[in-house]
């Protein structure tokens, strides 16, 4: 108990990665090492970025690691970094209940610099891709109508 209440309680960290990260879905070491540690000093959620690729999430104790969430809004024309997600928390009583990411369209050769969502068979491909990356941290994401979808509490129960 005294562990508990000396930790910081802060809802989000933020992460941002290397130069060397760009394009790469691999995870270096000290990427994991700075997420885990920011939810060990008390985040909730580490939204990782720089890469300007999506890389996998992480369920970690009771905490989320997003480690890359890739591009938004960003001046270039690269087809490494045609789609992304928009990572939406949902927090109940002070807690992390839920995350959802929604995929969306960044290929600005298509969209002029004005992300959009994706429906379908092309946010499903975006599921996917987030479900393989983020089996390689035992995390499992849903689909749900074309949204990765983790719910927090269920994890946890089934942690318990």
């Amino acid at each position: 108990r005294e562990t508990e209440q000396r930790r910081c309680r802060m809802p989000a960290s933020s992460v941002c990665g290397s130069a060397r990260l760009r394009g790469k879905t691999t995870l270096r070491e000290y990427q994991t090492r700075l997420g885990r540690v920011a939810i060990d000093a008390g985040a909730q959620a580490v939204l990782g970025h720089h890469p300007n690729i999506l890389q996998e999430v992480e369920y970690y104790k009771d905490g989320v690691i997003l480690y890359s969430l890739g591009n938004f809004v960003f001046g270039s024309y690269s087809k490494t970094a045609a789609r992304s997600a928009v990572a939406q928390l949902r927090f109940r009583q002070g807690r992390l209940a839920e995350l959802r990411m929604v995929p969306i369209l960044v290929d600005n050769f298509v969209v002029q610099f004005q992300p959009r969502v994706l429906t379908g068979a092309e946010a499903d491909a975006v599921v996917t891709t987030l479900q393989e990356l983020s089996a390689l941290q035992h995390t499992t994401l849903e689909n749900r109508d074309g949204v990765a979808y983790l719910p927090i509490s269920a994890v946890t129960t089934a942690r318990e």
